[in-house]
């Protein structure tokens, strides 16, 4: 796995490098003059979770997850146009997994925008008790 550095900008404002395995960059200078229209706050997280379509598993990885969606990068999946699918997540800590129907918002070449549509009341506390533990 390719290791690249880039510069961007740090907490007090300073230019330094940063490394990113994923192939996503922090674009942090770009980001700070972006005006910020999510209405829910956002956890950066590492998560592997898998997509459903057509009743086949795609592996994905969630890189922020907020408690009605996530921004998740792709991997291999068909192109398929599915208007929503079920996504199975196992939070860190948790023995079961989260089920979430969801559907795809805004997709990019290296990623989609995830909103979630419904989920069981269970896994909507377990998901909710999660981001409150680490946004605390």
């Amino acid at each position: 796995m390719e290791v690249r550095s880039h510069f961007a900008i740090g907490q007090r404002g300073r230019w330094g490098p940063e490394r990113e395995i994923s192939g996503l960059f922090d674009e942090a200078a770009t980001l700070c003059l972006m005006t910020d229209r999510r209405r829910h706050p956002r956890l950066r997280v590492d998560l592997f979770f898998n997509k459903f379509l057509d009743g086949h598993p795609y592996l994905c990885r969630a890189v922020d997850l907020s408690e009605k969606g996530l921004l998740a990068v792709t991997y291999t999946e068909p192109e398929i146009f599915a208007e929503s699918f079920p996504l199975e997540l196992r939070l860190p800590g948790q023995k079961r997994s989260v089920w979430v129907w969801a559907r795809t918002v805004r997709r990019t070449t290296k990623g989609h925008a995830i909103e979630f549509v419904r989920m069981d009341p269970r896994d909507r506390r377990d998901l909710d008790s999660h981001l409150d533990l680490k946004v605390a």
